[in-house]
């Protein structure tokens, strides 16, 4: 009798405690309702052991799965969480290094994370920059202004139009209403 693969059952998984099988939904690359469900059930069991678990898999081979990994960590939005964000930041792969700026910006009350992620506006990739400006934007971080004024003079032209909305956003902050 022949076996039959299918997707895997996130519900499954979720209900037996299989956080191996849900890490490896996570790095589905086609199906991206079935990441989202492995992040929501690893994010709802949120225990130590799911998250040790995710934080394992950030040293995984497969940037996809690193990248979704982040996603995941982020969603917990857990404090101590930060601290692995920043060190994804160091990834080799743009998208694990933008997600971990976008997962960085859900942590408003932390003000040092305004200086790490301006650092990320002069990363080589123009996805992780822009990553930047958005989550700079989002943190409310004025001291961004002239780093974020550097950028209108660059050659890429989404990062200008970035730069100038962000610009925008964040002078309407600084003044009074």
């Amino acid at each position: 009798m022949p076996l039959i693969f299918g997707p895997p059952n996130i519900q499954k998984l979720k209900t037996t405690g299989n956080i191996r099988g849900l890490i490896k939904a996570l790095a589905s690359q086609k199906d991206k309702e079935l990441r989202d469900g492995a992040v929501a059930a690893l994010v709802e069991l949120g225990q130590k052991g799911p998250i040790d678990a995710l934080v394992k898999a950030l040293d995984d081979k497969n940037p996809f799965l690193r990248k979704w990994t982040v996603i995941a960590l982020a969603e917990t939005k857990q404090p101590w969480v930060t601290k692995v964000l920043i060190t994804a930041l160091q990834d080799k792969d743009p998208e694990v290094r933008s997600n971990a700026i976008r997962g960085l910006a859900n942590f408003r009350n932390d003000e040092a994370l305004g200086a790490i992620i301006i650092t990320c506006l002069a990363d080589k990739d123009k996805q992780v920059s822009r990553a930047a400006v958005t989550a700079l934007v989002a943190l409310q971080v004025r001291e961004a202004v002239q780093p974020i004024v550097a950028l209108l003079n660059g050659s890429d032209r989404e990062l200008r139009r970035d730069a100038a909305s962000a610009l925008g956003k964040i002078v309407d902050l600084s003044l009074p209403h």
